[in-house]
């Protein structure tokens, strides 16, 4: 994740936890990725439950991969907020295992957004280079690289010069050594593969406004490619917008206070955008989590009409025995 904090001796970096925010700070990290971790997983029962229907198209096929690096991504910031709750800066094989598997998940998510940006290019063009290509078989061994890429970075970011720790500084994960090496591969990659992306957006609203001056066409555009289309692109703007606040805080800082934390909160929000966005545009989704929340509270209310029933029918013994110890005497 994420910054590349340098340190100056002429440079007095703030702490945040000066007046005793730090449990606040972590708290709010685990509300808000305990919440994307809900409705993650209401989007994979969503997407087991009607798998015939969504598992026949490549763009959900990806976007359930999307969807796993996505919460491991929640499950981390989840983990850093119990570090800020209870002030701890661990510095052992295990803390540096969580920032090396956020930061390869953050870089897997935009290699797969890349990929879908493909896909809905693919859709709108429909270029067939050679006659016999299978593009459905090539999508899928582009989810097989993206898995490839993420392990290779999970093992590149455990390397001693490429580590991140948790910092006191911003509550954020931060690079340990003084190589950058780690920083410019993440900024680098993810960069070059917005960019690309980008392109693809270009290309495809190009060739709606081209289409919207034609009566009839040969490519047919539903609803469900211009929602895909929609939720590729707000997924690729949220993170373009948190690489340039990344990339302009980079260097020596002198405010972090506010600014590092603000950014922190963005880094949560774009590991659970796609997820909010699958809420709002699946409906299948919205069903899931219609369903569980029906259910709970029928249960819980449920339980609570038994112990009203309980409590009448001790009120109604109790006055059963008064009586009777009245006619006794």
């Amino acid at each position: 994740m994420v910054f590349n904090l340098t340190y100056d001796d002429d440079v007095t970096i703030p702490q945040i936890n000066e007046d005793n925010n730090n449990v606040y700070i972590g708290l709010s990290y685990i509300i808000l990725s305990c919440s994307f971790m809900f409705l993650q997983t209401m989007t994979f029962v969503a997407f087991y439950r009607n798998r015939e229907i969504l598992m026949k198209n490549m763009p959900y096929k990806i976007m359930l991969q999307l969807g796993i690096a996505d919460l491991i991504q929640q499950l981390c910031h989840c983990i850093s907020g119990f570090y800020a709750v209870f002030y701890f800066f661990p510095s052992d094989v295990l803390s540096y295992a969580v920032g090396s598997l956020l930061q390869c998940a953050y870089m897997t998510s935009a290699s797969f957004i890349l990929l879908l940006s493909l896909n809905r290019f693919d859709v709108f063009y429909n270029i067939s280079i050679i006659p016999t290509f299978d593009k459905k078989r090539a999508f899928v061994i582009g989810i097989i690289i993206c898995y490839i890429w993420g392990i290779s970075l999970f093992i590149f970011y455990l390397f001693p010069s490429n580590r991140l720790e948790f910092s006191s500084i911003n509550y954020g994960w931060n690079y340990t050594g003084n190589k950058t090496l780690g920083y410019q591969i993440e900024n680098k990659s993810v960069i070059a593969m917005l960019i690309i992306s980008f392109i693809c957006y270009l290309f495809i609203l190009g060739k709606i406004m081209y289409m919207r001056g034609l009566s009839s066409s040969g490519i047919i555009i539903t609803l469900s490619d211009m929602k895909l289309l929609v939720q590729a692109i707000i997924n690729f703007i949220t993170i373009t917008l948190l690489e340039i606040c990344w990339y302009q805080f980079s260097g020596i800082i002198t405010d972090a206070e506010l600014n590092l934390l603000a950014i922190n909160y963005l880094f949560i929000f774009v590991s659970g955008a796609n997820t909010l966005l699958n809420f709002c545009f699946l409906k299948e989704v919205r069903k899931e989590v219609k369903t569980f929340l029906i259910c709970y509270t029928n249960r819980k209310q449920k339980i609570t009409r038994t112990v009203v029933r309980r409590i009448a029918f001790g009120d109604r013994d109790k006055n059963l025995s008064t009586k009777t110890k009245i006619l006794t005497e």
